[in-house]
């Protein structure tokens, strides 16, 4: 086994990890949002954001959101083998989820507000700046790894010299 290789499959390796390990984060929130769904959908009316006669139907596209992509992106790593696709999918979910953050930095809540991001768990008044850091640097790093040359098909071949035919 070649040098290359080696370090392929580590990238490819370590890439997966990093996918995987987004979309069980997706799953873990979405599942602790499911079971707190009128919590969280209080906690989105509390941000005074969004119409807070939506709020129950916002916190029910975010847990699907959640769920399917978590899910998605499971599948699409260990049954398919499509790192691109699932980073791509679970790195728009955590910039969407820095974009809202970020939206309550420059629109903050009327009273301090817990962010919602892990149900009930998450009681405590939010730090939205922190929010939106962490979901652009999750969203950032998910994205260089969709980017990442991590498919054989854009690796650099070895080159191989042909003898000239007679």
């Amino acid at each position: 086994m070649t040098l290359a290789r080696i370090t392929r499959l580590l990238r490819v390796d370590a890439a997966r990890a990093v996918i995987l390990g987004a979309a069980l984060v997706l799953l873990y929130t979405g599942s602790a949002k499911l079971t707190g769904s009128r919590a969280f959908a209080e906690t989105i009316a509390s941000h005074d954001l969004l119409p807070r006669d939506l709020s129950p139907q916002i916190a029910w596209g975010v847990i699907a959101m959640e769920l399917a992509v978590g899910t998605g992106a499971l599948w699409l790593v260990l049954a398919q083998g499509r790192l691109r696709a699932a980073a791509a999918s679970v790195a728009l979910a955590f910039t969407a989820f820095a974009w809202y953050a970020g939206a309550l930095v420059v629109f903050p809540p009327p009273a301090p507000a817990s962010c919602g991001c892990a149900g009930a768990a998450s009681a405590l008044p939010a730090d939205w700046g922190a929010i939106t850091a962490r979901n652009t640097l999750a969203a950032a790093g998910l994205a260089l790894v969709a980017c990442a040359a991590i498919n054989a098909r854009f690796e650099p071949r070895e080159r191989r010299v042909l003898a000239p035919a007679m």
